[in-house]
């Protein structure tokens, strides 16, 4: 029962400061904005920024892995396969997400753009397959 009011309290905390330090009339400057403020830490604020550019990073490659997975559908790949390589992506999403946030040195800068670059093999997996199945219906 402790751990749960720790919880409630911290999350109570949270939504105080987002509201003292964000500005709800211009929300797409907050993070812009951000190491303008006394109130939070240049660590902080630089991961706001991290997880900002990821965030933007996955809207920008949503529609490309979006239509890869239509292209597959509509040349018939079969399911498994489909499945495999939308959740293989998927997860190689999640770590990319995960080592942009926490990424702090060039090192790690380039390990987050090898992992975009495997990342980026699925969609590609799904257009060339799905070229190739409706390359062979329109030869039969």
């Amino acid at each position: 029962m402790n751990s749960t009011c720790e919880y409630f309290a911290h999350l109570a905390f949270i939504f105080r400061s987002f509201f003292c330090i964000f500005i709800s009339v211009q929300p797409r400057s907050n993070v812009a904005n951000i190491k303008e403020k006394k109130s939070i830490s240049p660590e902080l604020a630089a991961r706001l920024q991290r997880m900002e550019g990821a965030h933007a990073n996955g809207l920008e490659n949503l529609p490309f892995f979006g239509l890869a997975v239509l292209a597959g559908n509509w040349a018939g790949i079969d399911n498994k396969t489909l499945n495999i390589v939308s959740g293989s992506y998927l997860l190689w999403r999640i770590a990319y997400n995960y080592v942009y946030f926490n990424q702090s040195s060039r090192r790690t800068a380039g390990l987050r753009s090898l992992i975009w670059l495997t990342s980026m093999f699925f969609p590609f997996y799904l257009f060339f397959k799905a070229a190739s199945l409706a390359g062979q219906r329109s030869l039969v």
